[in-house]
């Protein structure tokens, strides 16, 4: 071995870490415990509620085929107009007028803007497909609703009647209505698994540092590996609490009688 060159083997990392294992459980444990107590009590949960909305042609003239190429075209454009500030503005303005039920029968407004709503409303539209999405997440699921149901409102009423569709010879349609939202963060099954997991490595890494800067002997095989023939090897102390070397327990007894 090369002097001032100190050669780890896995095998060593291993043992030592094995040596540990009531620590890493230990670790493991109250790091699953941390990630699920802040899942649980800190994180805000936040729902989405989605809806589905189509282009059809109006004039009956035209055929199913120049329907769908339409539709593919626009639906594109839709969904980037239904997240602008004509048709959010209009949807705020609805909301600021809505009552939204409390537990205790009581109602209750909020106050919404352009901005509020684009923190909450996205649409997404299909490839080669005549459908779009609107998605709306909040941290109260009623509320989800609500404000999708509020702002296709905004749309249908509003864009689908100017340039965009109705003198394309199109409207929009609602495919499928919004439901009320659904948890979609944080999940705790996960979140609880991450934290047993990082447990688990600032455990063993915890380890190895302390087996690394331990001054102690570490065992008979370590000396010969990184000091070889440069130290001589006297005798060695074997380890009591070891099965190699632990004397029968009633041998022992007998003998110290005798």
């Amino acid at each position: 071995m090369n002097e001032g060159i100190y050669e780890v083997s896995v095998s060593e990392l291993f043992k030592a870490i094995l040596k540990k294992w009531w620590a890493v459980v230990i670790a493991v444990v109250i790091g699953a415990l941390i990630a699920f107590a802040y899942t649980q009590y800190l994180v805000v949960p936040m729902y989405k509620s989605t809806a589905i909305l189509g282009v059809h042609t109006t004039d009956d003239s035209t055929n199913s085929v120049t329907d769908a190429n339409f539709g593919y075209v626009i639906s594109r454009d839709c969904a980037t107009v239904i997240t602008g500030n004509v048709v959010l503005q209009k949807a705020a303005d609805n909301l600021n007028a809505y009552d939204f039920p409390e537990n205790n029968g009581n109602r209750f407004r909020k106050e919404y803007n352009v901005k509020i709503l684009e923190s909450m409303v996205s649409a997404q539209s299909t490839v080669d497909s005549k459908y779009f999405t609107v998605a709306v997440t909040s941290p109260d699921a009623d509320e989800a609703k609500v404000v999708a149901e509020k702002v296709i409102e905004a749309f249908c009423e509003g864009v689908s009647k100017d340039d965009l569709l109705a003198k394309g010879g199109a409207e929009g349609k609602v495919v499928d209505r919004p439901e009320k939202g659904a948890l979609i963060s944080p999940n705790k099954t996960l979140n609880t698994l991450v934290g047993a997991v990082v447990g688990a490595l600032l455990s063993c890494i915890a380890i190895i540092i302390a087996h690394f800067a331990s001054n102690r002997l570490q065992s008979e095989e370590w000396l010969i590996a990184n000091f070889g023939d440069s130290i001589p090897l006297l005798a060695v102390i074997p380890d009591a609490s070891s099965t190699e070397y632990r004397y029968d327990h009633k041998y022992y007894s007998s003998k110290k009688n005798n």
